[in-house]
């Protein structure tokens, strides 16, 4: 609110730097015991707090005085956050909550200044990265490459669908052949891949993969089936 610029950064630690604009001057705001190693921290503002979300191996929410900066809260939440083992986006829900997936998949609202979790979507299934967005009316989009899952909150009802826009045409960055005569490929970034199919010149593209970042490189077919590894992680899809 007094126009501070907060920056989450990934070094050998993560942490949170502030940046004064007037003063031009910068201070990590995150305390020497909460820098973790692979954590690439995440600031999030609301009207009440400034929030710092730690990712696994760090899995904090830490809460600071929106003026001073000063640590008020800090709060342990589940390392692995679904049963995939992603790490999950934090999102704003209002001044004082923010939403994370834990290990049961749940949607979970984290009091900011309690630490009190309440269920807020008990079977959403995944997201892409699990990244959670709130509409106008309070209910809950997870995104996809291709579609999105849609939370009606009131009735807890799940939806599917397709995003209504043409598919944006993008680079082939491999090709590989399978058994049954069709030729796999993928481009250069994205968690998708088509196939092409020449006898009856037909091309089908796919959704999102894995619920995992990561760019599928290739792919190949072993007895009727498609392996594939994703970066970063290394994730086996088949």
């Amino acid at each position: 609110p007094k126009g501070m610029v907060l920056v989450g950064t990934g070094p050998r630690h993560g942490k949170v730097t502030a940046y004064d604009p007037v003063k031009g001057s910068f201070r990590v705001i995150t305390p020497e015991q909460d820098q973790t190693p692979g954590v690439f921290s995440k600031p999030l503002v609301t009207g009440r707090y400034v929030v710092e979300c730690q990712h696994q191996p760090g899995d904090r929410v830490l809460v600071y005085a929106p003026v001073t900066l000063e640590l008020k809260h800090s709060f342990q939440v589940p390392g692995r956050n679904n049963g995939a083992g992603n790490q999950s986006a934090f999102t704003v829900i209002d001044d004082n909550h923010v939403l994370y997936q834990d290990d049961a998949q749940q949607l979970m609202s984290l009091n900011l200044t309690t630490g009190a979790r309440t269920v807020l979507f008990a079977k959403p299934g995944t997201a892409a990265n699990n990244r959670w967005y709130f509409d106008s009316k309070g209910n809950i989009l997870g995104l996809l490459v291709q579609s999105y899952v849609y939370l009606d909150r009131r009735t807890q009802k799940v939806v599917h669908r397709t995003i209504p826009v043409p598919r944006v045409p993008q680079d082939v960055k491999w090709l590989s052949t399978a058994a049954d005569g069709r030729i796999y490929g993928g481009p250069p970034l994205g968690q998708n891949l088509f196939s092409y199919y020449p006898a009856k010149r037909l091309l089908t593209s796919y959704d999102q993969v894995v619920d995992r970042t990561g760019e599928i490189y290739y792919s190949i077919d072993v007895d009727g089936k498609i392996y594939s590894i994703a970066y970063a992680e290394a994730g086996l899809s088949i």
